[in-house]
């Protein structure tokens, strides 16, 4: 009986959930990849992580693609000691700029566009004496 109760308890937290698909779509509009039919922000005891399924742009490939992207690295945020809801909060008001450079939600030669003008606006700044 013992047994048990140890194997119940070290069995990590369920997985939070939270589609965030629709928000990707009117946040990036055209840019957000076509191929994406469902993102999700998911958390358990170890990570928070965007996940997205794509469905294969060619004919012949019938199985879906499924992406895990550890958000962690995004400025010490999305930490899994975090509540969820923070998280999701927090992921909520990401700017397409960071999406473009921790994700690939953003299809390639739009996410290549706005890091470059993003880059080229630091570059541009006047600095500091």
């Amino acid at each position: 009986m013992n047994e048990s109760r140890a194997l119940v308890t070290s069995l990590p937290m369920p997985i939070a959930s939270a589609d965030v698909l629709e928000h990707l779509r009117l946040l990036l509009g055209d840019a957000l990849c076509p191929d994406i039919v469902s993102a999700s922000l998911k958390q358990d005891a170890n990570v928070c992580y965007l996940e997205t399924v794509r469905w294969p742009s060619q004919p012949h490939q019938q199985d879906e693609i499924v992406e895990k992207i550890d958000l962690s690295i995004v400025s010490g945020l999305f930490r899994p000691t975090t509540p969820f809801k923070e998280n999701l909060i927090e992921f909520m008001q990401l700017d397409p700029v960071t999406l473009a450079a921790v994700t690939d939600v953003i299809r390639p030669e739009i996410a290549k566009r706005i890091y470059e003008s993003h880059v080229e606006a630091l570059w541009n700044q006047p600095k500091l004496r």
